[in-house]
């Protein structure tokens, strides 16, 4: 009988560079992956209309505005870019030429200089495109980066177990994850049927890739590709 693949996920982790590029990872996920919460947010790109601007740009100030906009989907079904900041003071001293490359980064979905500016104090910058289906994360703390990951894969396996306790990932799949994703990894989690809480999961390297409509949409990859299988019961 055959198993049903419920879940892909593709990612590349750029250390040198603090980014992760990572597939179906949308604004909430990162707001409840972060080990470091989001107290202020600044939108480069969405459709949102908040109630404060500076600049131009809308704000979200305080968790409180943040779990609105989440509660709304408002974020959802487009592009959606934002960095986090310090205080509203931080953002009125923003000068022309930072304007315009915190512009140029939600457009070319790339900074032109550092993705992080001292007088926001950021920490984060979130470059989504369709809704997450494509995602650019940068972390001035670039350890942060295998901690969003490793939280985004239980996560998805929790949903795909439909298990509300806390999933615990062996050591092996942990390191693994760690060790492939530097070199663009594709992970496939298949829910096992004859036993609900099982799950395989594959690890195929595939490197770097720009099209993910086209790497999701493979049905069967070549077998030297696979690096990492393991069947985890919970």
């Amino acid at each position: 009988m055959r198993n049903n693949i419920h879940i892909k996920i593709y990612v590349k982790i750029y250390l040198d560079a603090h980014k992760m590029v990572i597939s179906k990872f949308n604004f909430s996920d990162l707001i409840e992956y972060t080990p470091i919460p989001l107290n202020n947010i600044l939108l480069l790109k969405s459709d949102y209309i908040g109630e404060n601007r500076r600049h131009n740009f809308e704000l979200l100030e305080g968790k409180r505005d943040i779990a609105k906009m989440i509660k709304d989907k408002a974020y959802s079904y487009g592009d959606f870019c934002f960095t986090d900041y310090e205080d509203i003071p931080a953002v009125e001293q923003l000068s022309d030429e930072q304007i315009a490359e915190l512009l140029y980064m939600a457009h070319l979905y790339k900074p032109l200089n550092s993705p992080f500016f001292e007088v926001l104090k950021n920490n984060f910058v979130y470059l989504g495109h369709d809704d997450g289906w494509y995602c650019k994360i940068y972390c001035k703390e670039k350890e942060l980066l295998n901690s969003l990951l490793l939280n985004k894969l239980r996560g998805d396996i929790q949903q795909t177990i439909k298990n509300k306790n806390t999933i615990v990932l062996p050591n092996k799949i942990v390191e693994n994850t760690l060790k492939f994703s530097v070199d663009g990894l594709l992970i496939e989690l298949e829910k096992q049927r004859q036993k609900s809480e099982d799950i395989l999961i594959r690890f195929y390297k595939v490197g770097e890739y720009k099209d993910i409509d086209k790497l999701l949409n493979i049905e069967k990859f070549d077998d030297t590709s696979l690096v990492f299988e393991q069947l985890i019961e919970f």
